[in-house]
């Protein structure tokens, strides 16, 4: 028979192992038996590569020295009408052939930007030279229609030509920056520009605005006594079709003292233009005056009548006046007949129609004619800063030191590839690029700088106008009055790649960078140029987990472990049923007293085999066993222990001399 004692130890070794079974199932329930896994049907990569160079101005530091610089040509844009430009090119490859094409850019810089397409696309191969002409009034009408929309004036007005040139997957941009500020049209002197794939020229020749000018008619003077009426004809010509409505009206007044309106012509409206007639007789005029004084006992000596044409287009609203003047007998007409304004042109006209009188020997009168002049423009449209032949720029290349002070321009070359491992149908690439320049938490602008389509890979080439950038940066710290530290300039293509393949569709977007930093007024670049991005079409399927847990399966490992589990726990279930029913009687509230005091107290009591009947000490019997262990510990004595000869009775005692500290615990009956 199983002593309860090995009956305990096998339940503890048991527990432990259901312990470590259940701990077995827990991981293996926890993780799952499938997973999701990917697989690419199709793999691709995108690459791109930036390449920059930078023109420097003359310089002592890096050559050729400074010379005279090539001024710009100012044009009063009053007198400029057309401006016919040419531009030829000469590509770095013999007989390189492509497709050229010229467009205008028209913005206010920051705000907003418009294109205007100069010269249409068509094949060119080696030098070509295409021509192409800017309208001056209608583009500075469209600036001003713009600004009318938006609401937002602009004080310089940026039209930026652009000569493009493609030859297979190279695109170049060379520009031409002209400004419309102050009332003159502004052409840099430098219309020669060279880069990596070949030179390029712009010329011009402005051709002249000579607007016919009419004179106005001076003041026409009449003897009122032989003026019988006045037939007065009212025509307006509107800018833009539309309905247009007018009316006039005949205001009399003693000047800042009384006024008087009378409608002389009512409202009329037409499509388009607009003709009004209308009598005006002096006699009835003078009457009304006398009658106006007689009621206020004032004498008017200047007695003014003025016609008021009040005109709606629909979408502005004009007044035009004539005035009239009765003074000293005589009645003058004003001479200005014919009015200009922006919504359209208005004109007055009469006949004077005459009493019998001796004085003219005509029954009429008309106005005398206003003398038209032409007027050539002033200013020698055909003059142009004189250009020089100058020695080439300095250049640096990545990595050179470059001063912000001595930059004139760079170009940049930036590369884009598209490779998969399986075929790519309608493959079609579009990039956006443009520049950003920043003080870092403060403020930033964006300027684009190239737009284009293209099916498969990409190669460009396109100016970074750093000059402009730094001017910029001259102009943000005065009006703001601060100055940061550094500067960044960053240079990102916004590039979207679409393509279908027999496992579906790409549609991807991609974004390099190239960042510069301005600081102590030195530009530095990043040294990485390149960058590439993975991509694939995947294909997801459920598949058993491969993970194991002690070299098993998850399943086998799930099975395994709660088999263990059962098998662990009806043993343990056993060897309790069976320890309980064997241990025996549980030990009495007496003995679990001495236990404890033999576990507690053990060390320091001493075993006596004495007779309790022997007592020649008085006793002094103590409340516990405690109290008794603290008198052994302030007489620095132990403690001894007697059994009484029935067993019932444990005497623990400490002497002291003739004294007997004792604890006695005695079974209960």
């Amino acid at each position: 028979m199983m002593k309860p004692k090995f009956l305990k130890t096998m339940m503890i070794i048991s527990g432990a192992l259901l312990a470590l079974a259940l701990i077995g199932m827990s991981l293996a329930v926890s993780k799952p038996a499938s997973i999701k896994q990917d697989t690419n049907l199709v793999s691709y990569t995108q690459k791109s590569q930036f390449d920059y160079t930078t023109y420097l101005k003359p310089s002592y530091l890096y050559g050729p020295p400074p010379a005279a610089p090539v001024a710009t040509a100012q044009y009063p844009q009053a007198v400029v009408g057309n401006i016919a430009f040419s531009y030829s090119f000469q590509p770095s490859a013999a007989n390189a052939s492509g497709t050229a094409w010229v467009e205008a850019v028209l913005e206010n810089p920051g705000v907003w930007q418009k294109k205007l397409a100069l010269a249409p696309a068509a094949p060119e191969s080696g030098n070509y030279t295409l021509n192409f002409s800017l309208d001056v009034p209608q583009i500075s009408q469209l600036f001003a229609d713009i600004e009318k929309e938006t609401g937002l004036p602009s004080s310089t007005r940026r039209v930026t030509v652009n000569a493009y040139f493609q030859s297979g997957a190279v695109l170049q941009v060379q520009s031409l920056p002209i400004t419309f500020q102050s009332n003159l049209v502004v052409i840099p002197g430098a219309l020669s520009m060279t880069q990596d794939t070949g030179s390029g020229k712009f010329d011009y020749t402005i051709k002249p605005v000579v607007t016919p000018t009419v004179t106005p008619a001076p003041d026409a003077g009449y003897p009122a006594a032989v003026i019988d009426s006045i037939s007065f004809s009212y025509s307006f010509v509107p800018a833009a079709s539309g309905t247009v409505t007018a009316s006039v009206q005949a205001v009399l007044e003693s000047q800042g003292v009384w006024q008087k309106k009378v409608v002389v012509a009512p409202e009329v409206s037409n499509s388009g233009s607009i003709n009004m007639s209308f009598l005006l007789i002096p006699d009835q005029l003078k009457q009304q005056f006398d009658e106006i004084d007689k009621e206020t006992g004032l004498t008017t000596s200047t007695r003014l009548v003025t016609l008021h044409a009040a005109v709606n287009t629909g979408k502005d609203y004009i007044i035009q006046n004539l005035p009239l003047t009765i003074k000293d007998g005589v009645l003058t007409v004003g001479g200005g007949l014919q009015q200009q304004q922006s919504g359209g042109a208005g004109k007055f006209d009469y006949t004077i129609n005459l009493k019998t009188n001796s004085i003219y020997d005509t029954n009429t009168l008309k106005p005398p004619a206003a003398p038209l002049t032409t007027v050539p423009p002033s200013f020698d449209l055909a003059a142009k800063p004189a250009v020089t032949t100058a020695a080439a720029p300095a250049v640096l290349k990545p990595g050179q030191t470059a001063f912000v002070n001595l930059i004139d321009k760079m170009t940049v070359n930036f590369g884009y590839q598209f490779a998969a491992d399986k075929p790519v149908n309608n493959l079609k690439t579009t990039v956006d690029i443009v520049a950003v320049l920043e003080a870092p938490q403060s403020w930033s602008k964006t300027f684009p700088l190239l737009s284009t389509s293209r099916s498969g890979n990409i190669a460009v080439n396109f100016p970074v106008d750093l000059s402009g950038y730094t001017q910029l940066l001259s102009s943000i710290r005065t009006e703001t009055g601060t100055s940061p530290d550094t500067y960044n300039v960053t240079v990102t293509a916004n590039i979207h790649t679409t393509g279908s393949t027999q496992f579906g569709p790409i549609d991807e977007t991609y974004s390099p960078a190239m960042k510069g930093t301005v600081k102590n007024n030195v530009l530095t670049w990043d040294k990485e140029l390149t960058a590439s991005k993975a991509g694939a079409i995947k294909q997801t399927a459920t598949v058993n987990n491969p993970a194991k847990i002690l070299g098993l399966t998850i399943p086998v490992a799930r099975t395994l472990f709660v088999v263990l589990s059962c098998i662990f726990a009806f043993f343990l279930l056993g060897l309790a049923v069976f320890y309980f029913m064997h241990r025996g009687p549980a030990p009495s509230e007496f003995e679990q007293k001495l236990q404890k005091i033999k576990k507690t107290y053990g060390p320091r009591i001493a075993e006596s085999n004495g007779d309790l009947s022997e007592k020649s000490e008085v006793s002094v019997s103590m409340n516990s066993i405690e109290d008794l262990i603290k008198i052994a510990d302030e007489l620095g004595k132990p403690v001894v222990h007697q059994i009484g000869p029935s067993g019932k009775v444990h005497l623990y005692y400490v002497i002291d001399g003739g004294t007997r500290y004792q604890y006695s615990l005695v079974a209960a009956l």
